[in-house]
């Protein structure tokens, strides 16, 4: 008895002592508010049957993908036809720039030719068609090359 008595006594001051009854308020109060705001302690948990009646919204714990597939199909059709035309193709471009490189590279290797052959008469039929004049005996090939420098970039 006399026990009961002694913790009644301690209970009384660290409960009406300053230090103590802050402390157990605060206790108190944390556990009442972990309570109340904790999801887990307040749900309960059903199980529906296809065809039942729920009772209050259900809120699903992970989102789902419905995709309305008409409208995503409008909506693709509508984005490619919105982008805009960046280049345009040329399916004969291949076939024309391997004609101009062949006819430059073809008009160098006849000023080359003719240079070896040192031909008057066929360089005079070059300075016709490509504008250079008859080479010289004392200018070198490399120098009559170079005048055609120009033409050839033309033709690429």
């Amino acid at each position: 008895m006399m026990n009961i008595e002694l913790q009644k006594k301690a209970a009384n001051r660290f409960l009406f002592d300053g230090r103590g009854f802050s402390w157990f308020l605060l206790i108190s109060v944390s556990l009442v508010f972990t309570f109340i705001l904790s999801p887990d302690l307040g749900l309960k948990r059903y199980t529906y049957r296809l065809g039942d009646v729920a009772m209050r919204d259900i809120k699903a714990p992970f989102d789902f993908l419905i995709e309305d597939m008409d409208a995503t199909d409008e909506n693709r059709k509508q984005a490619i036809q919105a982008v805009q035309t960046v280049y345009d193709h040329d399916t004969t471009m291949v076939v024309d720039i391997t004609n101009r490189i062949h006819k430059a590279f073809s008009e160098v290797r006849e000023l080359i030719n003719l240079l070896k052959k040192n031909s008057a008469t066929d360089a005079f039929k070059m300075e016709d068609k490509t504008g250079i004049e008859s080479p010289d005996r004392n200018i070198s090939y490399m120098n009559d090359i170079l005048k055609l420098k120009k033409n050839f970039e033309q033709t690429l």
